[in-house]
C-alpha cells in the first residue's frame, strides 16, 4: 500500500479515536454538572423547608455576621460584638409573629449543656414592653444583669453561624478548614457560662426562674387560668382554655396545638375504663405527624380523658369551644362527605372568616402571658408552658418517666 494512504488512514482512526474520548468527557462533564444540580437543588429544598422559627432565630444574626465579618475569625466576632452586648428590647426593634416560634424552638433542648435552661434568654428578648417598663424600678446592678444576653444567646449565635458555614461547605464556596467551632471557640463559650453563673450570683437574681419552680405545679392554679379565659365568654377565650389543656394533658409544645385540623382530633372507645361497666369511657386522641421532633411525618399520639374535675377537663373546654363556634356564632358546621371539605379546618382556628387560618404564635403567645399574670403565675415558658408544667405535675405524682 502507497505510504500517503497507510497516512491517511491512521489520521482517520486517530480522529475518530479523539472524537469518542471526546463524547465521552463531554458526556463525563455533563454527568457531573447533572450530580451537582441535584446536590445544590436538595440543600435547597431541605433550607426551604427548614421551619420558620429556625429561620427567624438564624437570619439575622448570620446577616450580622456576614456584614461586620467577611474574612474575620468567629471567636473575634463573639468577643467584639456579643459577649456583654446588650439584649435586643421591643423599643429597639418590633415583635413578629415568627419570634413567638422562637421559644418552642428553643424550649430547653437547644442547650448544649443540658442544664435545662435553653430557652431562658429567648425569653427575655421577647419580653412586652409592660415588663420591660418595671425595669426601671429595679437597681443599676439588676438592671445591667437584666438587659445583658446571656450564655444561651451566646450558644445560638454559635448555632446559626455554624449553620451558615455549613450552607457554605456545601455551595463549595468555604473549606473544613475553615469550620467555626475551634478549641478558642468553646474556651469562649465555657467562660461566658461561668461569667453567666456568677453574674446571677452576684445580682442576687431570682433563682428559681427557668428551673422546675417555673409555671404552675396545682390542679388549683391550672383551673385559676382556665377560669381566666372561660369568664370573658367570647369564642377566642374558649379557644384559649381548650389550647391550654390540651397542651397540659396531651403535653403539647404550642405548634403542634396550633396546627391541629379537625380530622386529627379523634376518640377512641377504652373498653372496661369506665366507672361502671355500663358506663363507656372514651379518649380524646389527638395525632402528630409534624413538628420540632418530628419532621418526618412519624405518626405520634397525645391523649386524655374527662376528668373527674371539671374546671380542668379538656372534653368540657373543647365542647364549650365547639358549641360557641357552631352554634352561638353559627360557623356553617362543615360538610363531612368529602375530606376536602373539612380535612383543612383548623380546630384553634386564627380567624374569624377564613377556618383553614393557623392561630398566630403572637396571638397565642399573648393569651397565655395575660392569663398567667392574672393569676400570679410566673413562667418563662408560654405556648409551650402546658407541656411543661403538665409534664412536672405528672412528675410530682408519681408518673413514670416512659410515661409522662
Amino acid at each position: 500500500m502507497p505510504r500517503p494512504q497507510k497516512q491517511q488512514r491512521q489520521r482517520r482512526q486517530n480522529n475518530a479515536a479523539g472524537s469518542s474520548t471526546r463524547r465521552e468527557d463531554i458526556h463525563q462533564a455533563q454527568l457531573e454538572q447533572q450530580l451537582e444540580d441535584a446536590v445544590v437543588h436538595t440543600n435547597e429544598m431541605a433550607k426551604s423547608l427548614q421551619p420558620k422559627a429556625t429561620k427567624s432565630a438564624y437570619k439575622p444574626k448570620q446577616k450580622e455576621f456576614k456584614e461586620w465579618l467577611t474574612g474575620k475569625k468567629l471567636n473575634l466576632f463573639l468577643q467584639e460584638k456579643v459577649l456583654g452586648r446588650e439584649r435586643r428590647t421591643p423599643g429597639s426593634r418590633k415583635r413578629n409573629a415568627e419570634e413567638m416560634e422562637i421559644e418552642e424552638l428553643f424550649d430547653g433542648s437547644s442547650d448544649s449543656d443540658g442544664d435545662g435552661n435553653g430557652d431562658q434568654e429567648l425569653h427575655l428578648e421577647n419580653d412586652d414592653e409592660e415588663e420591660m417598663d418595671q425595669v426601671e424600678n429595679l437597681s443599676p446592678q439588676e438592671q445591667e444583669s437584666i438587659r445583658l444576653i446571656g450564655f444561651s444567646t451566646i450558644d445560638q449565635y454559635l448555632s446559626a453561624i455554624t449553620a451558615l458555614y455549613n450552607e457554605q461547605l456545601t455551595a463549595g464556596v468555604n473549606v473544613m478548614e475553615n469550620q467555626p467551632r475551634i478549641n478558642a471557640v468553646k474556651n469562649l463559650l465555657k467562660n461566658a457560662r461561668i461569667l453567666d453563673r456568677q453574674k446571677r450570683r452576684d445580682n442576687y437574681e431570682d433563682r428559681a426562674a427557668g428551673t422546675i419552680f417555673d409555671g404552675y405545679s396545682t390542679t388549683e392554679k391550672l383551673a385559676q387560668v382556665v377560669n381566666y379565659f372561660l369568664r370573658k365568654d367570647r369564642s377566642e377565650h374558649y379557644r384559649n382554655a381548650m389550647m391550654l389543656l390540651l397542651s397540659h394533658h396531651c403535653l403539647l409544645r404550642g405548634e403542634n396545638v396550633r396546627s391541629l385540623d379537625l380530622p386529627d382530633a379523634q376518640t377512641l372507645s377504652l373498653e372496661g375504663e369506665g366507672v361502671t361497666p355500663d358506663i363507656e369511657c372514651h379518649a380524646l386522641v389527638i395525632l402528630i405527624d409534624h413538628g420540632k421532633t418530628n419532621k418526618f411525618g412519624k405518626s405520634q399520639y397525645g391523649s386524655c380523658i374527662r376528668n373527674d374535675d371539671i374546671k380542668t377537663c379538656p372534653w368540657m373546654t373543647l365542647a364549650l369551644y365547639l358549641f360557641h363556634r357552631w352554634i352561638v356564632v353559627q360557623e356553617p358546621f362543615p360538610n363531612m362527605t368529602k375530606p376536602e371539605s373539612w380535612y383543612n379546618i383548623k380546630l384553634c382556628k386564627g380567624d374569624n372568616v377564613d377556618n383553614t387560618k393557623e392561630m398566630q404564635p403572637k396571638a397565642h403567645y399573648d393569651a397565655i402571658e395575660k392569663g398567667f399574670k392574672a393569676c400570679h403565675i410566673r413562667s418563662m415558658a408560654k405556648t409551650h408552658a402546658g407541656r411543661q408544667s403538665g409534664a412536672k405535675m405528672a412528675d410530682i405524682r408519681g408518673a413514670g418517666e416512659s410515661d409522662i
